[in-house]
């Protein structure tokens, strides 16, 4: 571009959004000042919008501004005329608008709104009073295609669940996009299951059910309806009463699950979770977590079925150990994630002559709260799993740096530890490598000094999000060391740190400019550095 030409160079229209959808929020209304194409795309970009009293004089004005608006949510102290302000939405022209929050306010009404807000799946009614029947029945009519809808803490002219029961029938009957259902047996939901079954059968949108059975609600209505639910690809249960009959049912029915919730059921055996999971050879992600029964013995010859399992949670479980993990591996070829969180990981000794298996899929390994896990374990684990990218050994008081330097030296490319609460004592931590993708380090609570702070950051060099809270061995020279080694350094919290002082933080900014936040105690300074493009908070 010429120096004597005032315009910008081109750029296509969706260039210019991408580089302005990187600019701040806070920065955003003045960039929407440089120009009138600058005002026209910020326009065009903002897509959510808050109605208070101080924006309202300028509704009209915004609503035409901003014609890409998603997101439109009505704050709870805003004194105008619910029907007026509704009426000023469903008028404008916001063809993109899907989520509407309305909690929280004092008035409602929604006759003569029906075919006004065609695109809208998300609708947040919570904490709102007086609700009628009637009311209540409008919102399949109102909002045909909702997919969410939240009635938490909503008061209404009826208080023997009809109302509830009557709302689901219809939104089963009338809602073509309703793809989640919830109930529970609070309002004897379970009493029109067979209504619901009926509703479901015809509009086979629903693909997410869950339920909640408290007591021993497991009856021929329940089990019957769902059966019906052949279109049903994810199960969420919550079942405190006996379950076995109800969990081989589900089994024998022959649903193509994709994802399954199994908690808290604390009467079920091995009988009827295994038929389930038997009959369940499509499962992509399993949840079963505090199943009282011996889960290793049968989950070893169980697994292999399960060939297709991208994702497992097998957490709080004292039956849980080594072979139940050694099995995912051996006998589930593309599982990314794996939760054994509180189990009896690190009990079980693995046999040295016989072949582990090695799975190259594994990313996501989270273990934490595993008391009896040992250095051991960890070197087993990161050898059979070359290419995890997080880890979370958070709470695991057994393991020391030798564990850490085997997780540094064999998974290269870890970009996520989280060491939190581990006994790792005043150890001279010396690393003869680098970590060169590890982008987020958490070592709360660690009882380190300044030295081993120094060494851990110096070979992880590359971290931009490193959390010191609680590690109240620290002093303002670890932390000056670790600033200096990471140069890539974004967000640092030294919370509870009771050593450093508070002059390190001027220090840290002028230091590392591409620090963005740094979370201190309260005491601290909040409101410098701003100019600087730091921000220093007290909370993460």
């Amino acid at each position: 571009m010429s120096s004597s030409s005032s315009s910008l160079p081109y750029l296509p229209e969706e260039i210019w959004e991408i580089v302005l959808n990187h600019v701040n929020q806070q920065d955003i209304e003045a960039t929407s000042l440089v120009s009138r194409h600058f005002l026209s795309t910020t326009n065009s970009l903002c897509s959510s919008l808050t109605i208070s009293d101080k924006t309202l004089p300028f509704l009209s004005a915004l609503l035409l501004r901003f014609p890409n608006l998603t997101s439109v949510k009505l704050h709870p102290s805003i004194g105008d005329d619910f029907n007026t302000l509704l009426t000023r939405i469903a008028s404008s022209h916001l063809p993109l608008l899907h989520s509407l929050d309305l909690s929280h306010q004092r008035q409602h009404g929604f006759s003569g709104f029906q075919g006004k807000f065609p695109s809208l799946k998300s609708l947040n009614c919570s904490h709102m009073p007086g609700f009628s029947n009637e009311d209540l029945l409008l919102f399949p009519v109102v909002f045909p295609n909702l997919e969410e809808l939240d009635l938490n803490f909503v008061r209404t002219s009826s208080s023997d669940g009809t109302f509830l029961r009557a709302l689901y029938s219809s939104l089963c009957r009338n809602s073509k996009s309703l793809e989640e259902l919830v109930l529970d047996d609070e309002h004897g939901c379970f009493e029109l299951l067979n209504d619901l079954a009926d509703g479901i059968r015809r509009n086979r949108s629903l693909r997410s059910l869950s339920l909640h059975i408290f007591g021993y609600n497991v009856n021929n209505v329940l089990i019957d309806a769902l059966l019906s639910f052949n279109c049903i690809t994810c199960l969420s249960l919550t079942i405190s009463g006996k379950s076995d009959e109800f969990l081989e049912t589900i089994g024998n029915a022959g649903l193509s699950l994709r994802k399954l919730v199994v908690s808290k059921s604390l009467k079920f055996s091995n009988i009827g979770i295994l038929n389930l999971l038997r009959r369940s050879n499509l499962l992509q992600h399993l949840d079963i977590q505090q199943p009282w029964i011996p889960f290793d013995y049968y989950f070893v010859h169980l697994s292999e079925s399960l060939v297709n399992l991208i994702s497992i949670n097998l957490s709080k479980n004292v039956y849980v150990s080594e072979l139940s993990f050694l099995a995912i591996l051996r006998h589930c070829p593309l599982i990314t994630e794996i939760k054994m969180v509180n189990t009896s990981l690190g009990v079980w000794r693995q046999n040295a002559n016989k072949d582990l298996p090695v799975n190259d899929h594994v990313k996501v390994l989270c273990l934490s709260h595993n008391t009896k896990l040992k250095n051991e374990t960890v070197q087993m684990i990161v050898s059979i799993c070359p290419n995890l990218e997080t880890m979370d050994l958070s709470h695991c008081q057994n393991i020391s740096k030798t564990a850490i330097v085997e997780i540094f030296k064999r998974c290269h490319r870890i970009n996520g530890l989280s060491l939190v609460y581990c006994r790792l004592s005043q150890v001279q931590f010396e690393f003869e490598f680098e970590v060169p993708t590890l982008f987020v380090l958490n070592l709360s609570g660690l009882m380190i000094g300044d030295e081993a702070l120094s060494a851990i950051t110096k070979s992880a060099c590359r971290v931009k999000h490193l959390n010191l809270s609680s590690c109240y061995e620290i002093t303002a020279k670890g932390v000056k060391q670790a600033v200096i080694n990471c140069k890539q350094l974004k967000v640092i919290s030294l919370k509870s740190c009771e050593k450093v002082v508070a002059d390190v933080v001027d220090w840290m900014v002028l230091e590392r400019p591409t620090l963005r936040k740094i979370v201190v105690a309260p005491q601290f300074n909040l409101s410098k550095h701003l100019s600087y493009g730091c921000r220093v908070v007290s909370d993460l």
